[in-house]
């Protein structure tokens, strides 16, 4: 007979010994990338160059609360993201990522769908743990997409869909220095760089309304935009952007009812705050 496997995924933000479910969770990948090459010598004698292990992984979910995306954030370039426990699981075998760090989170909305979240993570310490007590799924309500409220710069714009990609270009590293067993090449390290956003969305212009054309005549355009949802469970997620600079506007057609439809790209300012959540 078959037995029916259960898959988990909680996190802990490492100040308490509470775990937490992320929302509905769609996919995972827990990874442990190691570099491995081949160098050849004369004779075309080959050995192994053995390179740093960094320990990754990846989830796609659609979220309930803001909790686990305002970990994801920074407040600046000379600060870090919140060090995190990530754990994967079975009934029957268990892994953790300790001392995981937000790599990049994705967030996308469009209408006739919920809101969307992937991020991704860099950790330092990669273990097989005993099968824990996982928490339970998530049976909040995700934020579906006829629920929020969005403006783009200061104009209350019809958004059809929007993206948010988020980097904050870790990096992993490790040392020439004595390593424990079972552990010699895993990077001991993790550093953040560079904070980079960029901010998509579609939107539809009515008749009469030439604001989004009459952009270019401005030296510079002061961009924000506010996204605000509220699910059935009556939890709020507030998402603020600014410090935008708007990259190209794209006008896509029009339809028979003389709406007009265009695709605005904004780049956040590198290393300032562009995106808050709550």
């Amino acid at each position: 007979m078959a037995r029916r496997v259960a898959q988990y995924i909680d996190y802990d933000a490492h100040d308490s010994s509470t775990f937490y479910a992320l929302g509905h969770v769609d996919s995972v990948d827990f990874d442990n990338d190691g570099a491995i090459e081949w160098e050849t010598a004369m004779g075309g004698v080959a050995t192994q160059a053995y390179g740093v292990v960094v320990p990754s992984g990846s989830v796609t979910f659609r979220p309930t609360a803001a909790t686990f995306l305002a970990l994801c954030l920074r407040s600046g370039w000379t600060s870090n993201p919140t060090s995190l426990i990530i754990r994967v699981g079975t009934d029957s075998e268990a892994y953790q990522h300790d001392e995981a760090y937000c790599q990049s989170l994705s967030l996308k909305g469009s209408v006739n769908s919920h809101l969307s979240a992937t991020m991704s993570w860099l950790a330092i310490t990669p273990d097989a743990i005993a099968v824990p007590t996982f928490t339970a799924y998530d049976t909040v309500a995700p934020f579906a997409w006829h629920q929020g409220v969005c403006t783009v710069n200061g104009s209350a714009l019809s958004m059809q869909d929007f993206s948010i990609d988020l980097s904050h270009n870790l990096q992993a590293h490790t040392s020439l220095d004595s390593k424990s067993a079972a552990s010699q090449r895993i990077c001991d390290e993790i550093t953040a760089h560079n904070m980079e956003l960029a901010f998509t969305c579609t939107v539809h212009v009515p008749p009469g309304i030439s604001a989004i054309e009459n952009w270019g005549d401005a030296a510079s355009v002061v961009s924000y935009a506010s996204l605000a949802f509220t699910n059935t469970a009556s939890t709020t997620l507030t998402m603020a952007l600014t410090n935008l600079g708007l990259k190209s506007w794209k006008y896509t057609g029009t339809k028979s009812d003389g709406v007009a439809s265009w695709s605005l790209n904004f780049i956040g300012k590198t290393n300032a705050t562009c995106l808050a959540i709550s």
